[in-house]
């Protein structure tokens, strides 16, 4: 078991944002408290576990406190042959957005081998407060193909997709903008099939 204890400092409290406490992994669980009250526990160790600290900072000095447990029942799903080492193992930081902003998407590729295009569909699932967000993907060159500015669903079509493959990974980028904030997310335009 291990007890981790760190300061940190918000230097401008806003009222017109949330305030996200991220780890990028940990191993094998561990407890948050923030200036002393319990914010969450994870037991995932290779993925983010964030957890949204927004009630519990205030402007100024904070205090964080991780108590890191070396086993969980989670430990045995996540069974690798390796020594076990328990700690924090990635980066952590605080991710400050605004309380309108997009919270999860999904993007579907779909080939069509006999007309040689691609789509590719963006579905903007959860959205808090945003009426629209401008979406704009490029090549992998970076040339820009289209833009488009949606409420909540948009299909791209492109004709003689570059596909991705282990040999040749293209990818190509999906810039989502927001009023606060840009997220990009590079996309492999591939399909694998199981046939009879």
């Amino acid at each position: 078991m291990g007890d981790i204890k760190r300061k940190f400092e918000i230097e401008q409290f806003s009222d017109v944002s949330d305030y996200h406490l991220n780890f990028e992994g940990v191993g094998s669980a561990f407890y948050v408290w923030i200036n002393q009250q319990f914010v969450g526990y994870s037991q995932i160790a290779h993925s983010i576990s964030e957890f949204d600290i927004t009630e519990y900072v205030h402007e100024g000095v904070n205090a964080i406190e991780v108590i890191v447990l070396k086993y969980s029942d989670g430990t045995y799903f996540e069974d690798q042959d390796m020594f076990r080492h328990s700690g924090i193992f990635r980066d952590v930081y605080i991710l400050k957005r605004a309380k309108a902003r997009l919270n999860d998407f999904k993007i579907e590729t779909i080939v069509d081998n006999e007309s040689n295009t691609a789509t590719i569909a963006v579905d903007l699932i959860d959205k808090q407060h945003l009426e629209n967000v401008k979406l704009s993907l490029f090549d992998p060159a970076g040339s820009l193909i289209s833009e488009n500015i949606v409420s909540d669903y948009c299909k791209f079509k492109i004709d003689k997709p570059l596909l991705w493959s282990a040999e040749s990974p293209l990818l190509y980028s999906l810039m989502i903008a927001t009023n606060d904030e840009v997220i990009t997310q590079n996309i492999g335009i591939r399909q694998v099939e199981i046939k009879k």
